[in-house]
């Protein structure tokens, strides 16, 4: 719900040629920046299931772009996060319940792993673990290669966990809607910490970038830091800039990705992004301006370096600084509001992403 800026114009222009020429040389070489398109349709629910054909997601070796959107969903279920712990290997999951691994190239077909409802947030340690959550406060874990069973977290009514984040095997946390933080250790899930006090509040986003070190977003605005097993009260971060209409819309920070304990890039309602470092916030700088758009999703692999995508199917780059202007890499139809969702993105490294969206496309830049 959130999006980026930067100089448009003559730069946004001449990237579109520089791509154009690049495709054209590597067609002429044998090379391909596309990776192929294949569309389906959602099928009931029942065991563990193919919901598409395993899909090739072709890695050229070149000068990173963005790919063809690869249909790994049915078309009419939104991916709604993928979690990419390394080069070539993602997990997204559905509004369907189902799971989807990129490996070898490839997409695999899609497992349901809550039949009751969707799952919503995905992070993944390594290719051998990750945390999936539904929208019922339950998490799910897979672990080499298979999911696990489901294990209640949340258990608040209503009030979901909001987002997991898993920095290593051993250890995650999750955030919950009720203002909570959740900790996994070693296999266990603890019965939460009250952190953010205002009863009508709540976390948004988490992002651990070590065991020790987490930094969370809330529906207040404020910024949270959690360090030798405690969180503080929270600082101040969000203003009213962007494309927000109302104080309260600004005032809701929504996303968050920290590369380090030092740097970390987040997002408000407003289409603002805001970054940390030497320990200090700083002010909102504008991504979009766009009405209604908000940036949906951001990833930061190393400090000074980040991707967000937005509501319209746009994605933005953070370089030491300064956000660019918007690069439109999904343009299918969707609602009148948002045209093109981009959900989710995830990129381990400067070169290597996957975006995916409301449509059950997976975007992949390499």
């Amino acid at each position: 719900m959130v999006a980026p800026v930067g100089d448009s114009g003559s730069r946004f222009l001449k990237s579109l040629i520089a791509i154009a020429t690049l495709t054209t040389v590597l067609a002429s070489c044998g090379g391909s920046t596309q990776g192929s398109s294949t569309t389906v349709t959602s099928s009931g629910k029942s065991t563990p299931k193919s919901r598409t054909p395993s899909t090739q997601a072709t890695v050229p070796s070149h000068a990173a772009t963005w790919q063809m959107g690869i249909q790994i969903s049915g078309a009419q279920l939104g991916v709604d996060s993928v979690s990419c712990p390394n080069v070539g290997f993602c997990v997204a999951v559905d509004d369907d319940g189902s799971a989807y691994v990129l490996a070898n190239g490839r997409w695999s077909h899609g497992t349901v792993v809550e039949p009751q409802g969707s799952l919503k947030r995905i992070s993944c340690a390594t290719q051998d673990f990750c945390i999936a959550a539904d929208q019922y406060g339950n998490v799910f874990r897979y672990n080499g290669g298979r999911w696990g069973k489901v294990t209640p977290v949340d258990m608040t009514p209503v009030d979901a966990l909001d987002d997991v984040s898993c920095p290593t095997n051993n250890f995650c946390m999750g955030v919950g809607g009720n203002g909570k933080a959740y900790t996994y250790r070693n296999g266990t899930w603890d019965s939460g910490q009250q952190v953010v006090q205002t009863p009508v509040q709540a976390f948004t986003a988490v992002s651990c970038p070590t065991p020790s070190i987490c930094y969370a977003s809330s529906s207040n605005g404020l910024a949270y830091r959690y360090a030798s097993g405690q969180w503080d009260s929270g600082v101040p971060v969000s203003g009213n800039t962007g494309s927000a209409t109302t104080t309260t819309e600004a005032g809701l920070l929504y996303k968050m990705s920290c590369s380090t304990s030092t740097f970390c890039e987040a997002a408000n309602f407003a289409g603002s992004a805001y970054t940390l470092t030497s320990a200090k916030w700083s002010s909102g700088q504008i991504v979009t301006t766009a009405p209604m758009s908000s940036l949906e999703s951001i990833s930061c692999p190393s400090d000074g370096m980040c991707k967000a995508v937005d509501n319209f199917g746009n994605v933005y780059s953070f370089n030491q600084g300064s956000w660019s202007a918007g690069l439109q890499i999904d343009t299918t139809p969707g609602t009148v509001n948002y045209p093109s969702e981009l959900t989710s993105i995830s990129c381990p490294t400067e070169s290597f992403c996957v975006a995916v969206g409301d449509n059950g496309m997976a975007y992949q830049f390499s």
